[in-house]
Order: C-alpha cells, then structure tokens, then sequence
C-alpha cells in the first residue's frame, strides 16, 4: 500500500478536473486517515502554493496565510525546525509534519494518534510525502495548462480562473486590488507592413519587458491577441499608476525590436488602470473598468495611461 501512495496522491491532484482541488485533498486526508491509522487529519496550505480556481477548502483542509501557519505554537516549532512535532493530549498525541517543497515551506499536516500508537514518525513522514506530491503535482499541471505558449505569460483560461481567488483574497484582507489592461498601439499596421512573425516578435519582446518590470507577486495574463492583463494584488490606486506608467515608458524607450533591414521600429502600448474595491465591486466590472480606460487611452492620441473614471 505505502509503495502506491504516490500513485494514489498524483491521481488526485490532475485525475478529475470537474472536481475543485482542495476538495480532492480533503478526500485524500480522509482516505489517509483510514490507510494510516490516525484520527482527525488536518492540512493547511499557505494560499500562494495551489492554483485552486477559487475553492475555499473543506473540512480537513484550509488556505492559510504564512502568519496563520505559524499561528499555532507547535506548528511553528515544527515548520522553524523542519522537523516533525508531538504534543501529548488527553486522547493521545497531537502530531504536526511541516511540508516542504524546494525548499520552502507550503503547509503542515496535522494528525491526531491514539494513546500507545506504534510507527507514529513513518505513517507521519508518508502521509506529508503524499500530499507533498499532489501539491507539487498540482503546480506542475496548472503549469501547463496555464501558460500562453508564445509569450509565456499566463493565459486567458488562468485569468478566468485566477481573478476570483485575488478578488476575495482582496476582500477578506482589506486590501485593494488593481488591473491594468494593456494594449500594443498599432498591432495592426505592424503585422500588415512586417509580416505575422514579425508581429509575433513584437509581443514576445513586450510580455518580456512587462515580466522583467514587475513584482514577483504581479500575475500578467495574455488576454487574446495583442492584449495583455496584469493582476496586482495589494496594490492601492497610486502604486498601480506608477507601475502602469513605468511599463508604459520602459516599452516606448526599446530599441531591440526591428524589421527585416535592421532598421529599429518603436513600440508603444496604452494601458487601462482600475482598482478594486474602488470603483469596481467584483472581478468582471474590474475588467470591463480597465478595458475600458485602455480605450480611452487609445482614443486620446495612443502611449498613455489612463484610470478609469466614472465621469
């Protein structure tokens, strides 16, 4: 059985795509819980490790942030140590393995044995190594299926997915959550005087400029064709302006793109800011702000910057 564990972890995290993850791992807590012998499992992933698609969690397992994580005394003792924790309870013993991957740390097991329980380390150390793998295999596969293969961006099906999550992380901390909507001026007037692959060249150079230019945090998207969207969460109206305006002078001060002759050509982009929960009250009126001030931008002479007013 333990020698299939593995199999079993990796089933659950890309077997049934209709199924919300954490909700495959609350099933696959439970499931352990019979395989292992131990009473009331519980796991908390720190939020930024899943792509969850919005799923909030279940009954034995919750996001949680790197504070609430170590909330607990016993399990900041074990996440600081690296190493497995017991705490003695009047049912028995309280045990906590902190899950590492690459060397940073993504949640902690918690698992309840009975008075007298032998092998309690090595049913601890399979169980944080299987949902170890459906956490690692759950980023690998949201890897694949979320990146534009030409920009290397985060693509349109992960923004869908995505913009959820950040819209209710914003709102159960309080915190703002700015989108820009960026559009490369004359798209149109490129790929009909350089040719489609030139076109092609023109965005990957652009989505590079914008990967290079922003937080770790930032998540750009390519939203379709020559559009691409940036999520920036905690960022406050003042913060998203300047950030729009760097991405916007960095990609008009580029002189590596060129036609067939060698001849430098410039590239411009005018961008749409918005922020939650300023103006807009949910993900789809976040966009259609944005989309909308990026027209704007388009309309008053191209290369600009503009937030969305109501006026």
């Amino acid at each position: 059985m333990l020698e299939l564990l593995p199999q079993i972890a990796q089933s659950f995290a890309i077997g049934d795509g209709a199924l919300p993850v954490l909700d495959r791992l609350d099933d696959l807590v439970t499931r352990l819980e019979s395989w292992l012998g131990f009473d009331l499992g519980r796991i908390e992933i720190i939020e930024d490790a899943l792509v969850t698609g919005g799923d909030q969690g279940g009954e034995r397992v919750r996001l949680v942030s790197d504070d609430e994580l170590r909330s607990s005394d016993l399990v900041r003792s074990a996440v600081e140590s690296g190493a497995r924790r017991y705490a003695p309870t009047e049912a028995g013993t309280q045990a906590v393995a902190p899950i590492f991957m690459f060397g940073k740390i993504v949640g902690a097991l918690r698992a309840q044995f009975r008075s007298g329980d032998a092998g309690m380390d090595t049913r601890l150390d399979v169980a944080a190594g299987v949902l170890r793998s459906a956490i690692e295999f759950n980023q690998r596969f949201a890897s694949l299926t979320s990146i534009d293969s030409l920009t290397g961006v985060y693509n349109r099906q992960f923004l869908d997915r995505q913009l959820p999550v950040e819209i209710e992380r914003a709102m159960r901390s309080g915190s703002a959550l700015s989108m820009l909507v960026i559009d490369v001026d004359d798209f149109k007037r490129i790929n009909d005087d350089l040719g489609h692959k030139k076109g092609d060249e023109a965005l990957v150079a652009i989505a590079e400029i914008i990967r290079r230019n922003l937080r770790k945090v930032d998540m750009p998207f390519r939203y379709g064709g020559e559009e691409i969207v940036i999520l920036l969460p905690g960022t406050p109206e003042f913060e998203a302006l300047h950030t729009a305006e760097r991405l916007r002078r960095v990609v008009s001060q580029y002189r590596g793109f060129k036609d067939a002759y060698g001849k430098v050509r410039d590239l411009s982009v005018s961008v749409g800011v918005a922020v939650y929960p300023d103006t807009a009250r949910g993900g789809e009126q976040l966009f259609s702000q944005a989309d909308e001030a990026m027209y704007r931008a388009k309309q008053r002479g191209k290369n600009q910057v503009v937030l969305y007013s109501k006026k």
